[in-house]
């Protein structure tokens, strides 16, 4: 694509950490060996650009998605006592029977308790680091995490959640290390040096990673004579 196509905006999403670290963990060497693949991927998009000609008008942004935690233990919530403190389910026969206009949305980390007549979500569940939340049938509401050793989708302020963001090219400050960086963020601040309007965005370009002119013979943002590929 970047030798035959030059296009302005590339998108590429590499999977095999996150597969590794679910299933392998967090720290494991299946995890280390993907992420050492993923770089020499990189490695490779960068050589594409200076074989197409356009390395000195490419920027490179990496960006995790989302960080991992190790987990061990399963909460189910389809038969979980917290149903029956919030409503959501009734004893019968001494088993914990969720109701039936319930729906269980269960994202690891984290959880939704909806009711399926149009009703505004009515409870939100997060968990802690070591347990996910799942919604399966079975009778036990505390259980081994089968084949998963690692998990996200937890709240964004538990620090294991972080992950790496790196931006390099024309534009880009040299030298600047943030201390933290919101996910909303990226695009806009892609957008910035596309000279793309983003106007329904609820994020905001990166406060000192763009150059501009007060900071030397860096582009500003709008400013780029055409874009940025």
């Amino acid at each position: 694509m970047l030798r035959t196509r030059r296009p302005h905006l590339l998108l590429v999403h590499y999977l095999d950490a996150d597969h590794r670290q679910h299933f392998a963990g967090v720290d494991s060497p299946e995890a280390r060996h993907a992420f050492e693949q993923i770089d020499g991927f990189v490695g490779e998009l960068r050589k594409a650009a200076r074989e197409a000609g356009v390395a000195d008008e490419t920027v490179f942004v990496v960006v995790g998605d989302h960080g991992f935690v190790p987990v061990h233990t399963n909460v189910n919530l389809n038969v979980n006592a917290l149903l029956l403190a919030t409503g959501f389910a009734k004893l019968a026969g001494g088993k914990i029977v969720p109701s039936p206009d319930l729906t269980v949305a269960a994202l690891g980390g984290s959880a939704a308790l909806d009711l399926r007549e149009g009703a505004d979500p009515a409870l939100g569940l997060a968990s802690t680091e070591g347990t996910m939340l799942v919604a399966i049938d079975s009778p036990l509401p505390i259980l081994p995490t089968g084949d998963l050793r690692g998990m996200h989708g937890y709240l964004p302020s538990m620090p294991a959640m972080a992950t790496g963001f790196i931006a390099a090219g024309p534009g880009i400050r040299r030298g600047i290390e943030l201390p933290v960086v919101r996910q909303l963020d990226v695009a806009p601040t892609v957008a910035a040096l596309l000279g793309v309007p983003l106007e329904h965005a609820l994020g905001l370009p990166i406060p000192g990673v763009l150059e501009s002119r007060e900071s030397g013979p860096g582009i500003g943002i709008g400013q780029l004579p055409r874009p940025v590929r």
